[in-house]
């Protein structure tokens, strides 16, 4: 794809921080946006990312921005290393913009998208001054907004050819079952994991298998949906992001197994 097909100048915005929403952060990001360009048009995808968690900011990306249009902009600020000699990024792929720092955040994302190129924000092209401490509104706003109104990427920085990744935690198969990982836990306290759907067959829906984590047996039974689940015991759901998560019919999984993001099990 050239460059000539993917620029627009009504492109979706989409934005993705820790910044909550009980400050004036994200509204001053989309104030800098229309400011530049005021047919630009935003959609939240999340602004209650645990502070400074880009592993988690990295799942919710993967999530979301396979269901958004070609020439989509995807703006995603979780940036513990603002200030620092981190950098600052535009990654162009096949189909869309990421804008963000140079920490791993799309990592995850980018494992379904092919990468055309990467550029590395020149702070001298933007015109007001960068701070320190909020690089959302002083960089990446603006290259987002740039981007929108058709500008060439190249506009705003130089090519590079590395970035910061994040690796995929596989699971691993053995010979007893699996070894997984929790990714994710959802508002609802279901905790996703990195077991594909595809680990499990109708047949062994409903049937009770063990799972262990750190010298705990948890018995779970296997359903295709929340309301077949008990409530009071958690259940392995075939979810709708493709992988298995713990759930618990109207309760927390994460609650009553004391799990959270980056708990093994077998």
């Amino acid at each position: 794809m050239s460059m000539s097909e993917f620029r627009s100048d009504t492109s979706m915005i989409t934005l993705t921080t820790d910044f909550g929403t009980t400050d004036w952060f994200v509204a001053v990001m989309k104030g800098v946006i229309t400011a530049f360009n005021p047919k630009a048009h935003f959609t939240d995808i999340s602004h209650h990312i645990s502070p400074g968690n880009i592993r988690e900011a990295a799942f919710v990306l993967k999530q979301a921005l396979p269901w958004f249009p070609e020439k989509t902009i995807h703006l995603a600020v979780v940036d513990p290393g603002v200030g620092t000699s981190r950098r600052s990024l535009i990654i162009e792929t096949d189909s869309q913009y990421l804008v963000g720092p140079d920490n791993g955040i799309f990592s995850w994302a980018l494992l379904d998208m092919e990468i055309v190129r990467i550029i590395r924000l020149d702070a001298t092209r933007f015109s007001s001054p960068v701070s320190s401490t909020f690089h959302g509104r002083d960089l990446f706003a603006p290259a987002a907004a740039r981007l929108s109104s058709g500008e060439n990427p190249l506009n705003l920085g130089e090519q590079t050819h590395s970035m910061i990744q994040i690796d995929w935690p596989q699971h691993e198969v053995t010979k007893d079952g699996f070894l997984g990982q929790v990714l994710h836990k959802d508002r609802f306290g279901n905790l996703i994991t990195n077991l594909p759907s595809t680990c499990i067959s109708t047949d062994d829906m409903r049937k009770l298998f063990e799972v262990r984590s750190h010298g705990k047996v948890l018995p779970i039974k296997i359903h295709s949906t929340y309301h077949l689940a008990s409530s009071n015991n958690p259940a392995l759901i075939s979810a709708s992001t493709g992988f298995l998560e713990f759930a618990i019919k109207d309760g927390s999984a994460a609650h009553q197994m004391g799990w959270e993001a980056g708990q093994s099990f077998e």
